[in-house]
């Protein structure tokens, strides 16, 4: 199985890749220093079977600009626009399943320390991500014990 690098692109724009999703669509083209933190993402351009991610790999930032992944745990299909991977990086929780292209697609990474460093940097970014990530946290929040009462094991 070839590595991921083999199909690494280096010679189309992230920016205008990126712009497709609805993450990235309202970065302002004066914020300099989100746009160099994007660039240090990566961008692959992989034929449909290639496995993206195997249970365990360290979660990171992926946005699906073209084609379409199937997450082989959850069965969640990410087509062109979307993305995941952010509250399991950011939570340090590894993927937890195979990611795999099922049909051509071109895939944007971005590690953690980059997607720390965008959230804190740009607050488009950090706003959409945020308001992604309130109903998990409400809901882990809601199930959790109150004061005074045992934590369940």
């Amino acid at each position: 199985m070839p590595s991921l690098e083999t199909y690494r692109v280096l010679d189309r724009p992230i920016t205008e890749q990126l712009r497709r999703s609805p993450l990235f669509a309202s970065l302002p083209n004066d914020r300099h220093e989100c746009l160099s933190l994007i660039l240090g993402g990566a961008l692959f351009r992989l034929p449909a079977g290639v496995v993206v991610f195997t249970q365990g790999d360290p979660a990171v930032l992926v946005v699906v600009t073209e084609g379409a992944l199937l997450d082989d745990a959850s069965g969640i299909t990410w087509r062109a626009g979307s993305h995941f991977g952010a509250r399991e990086a950011l939570s340090g929780t590894p993927f937890a399943g195979a990611v795999r292209t099922v049909a051509p697609a071109t895939v944007y990474q971005l590690a953690l320390d980059r997607l720390r460093m965008l959230i804190s940097l740009c607050p488009a970014i950090a706003k959409t991500l945020c308001a992604e990530l309130e109903p998990a946290a409400s809901a882990i929040l809601a199930a959790a014990p109150g004061p005074g009462e045992p934590l369940s094991t």
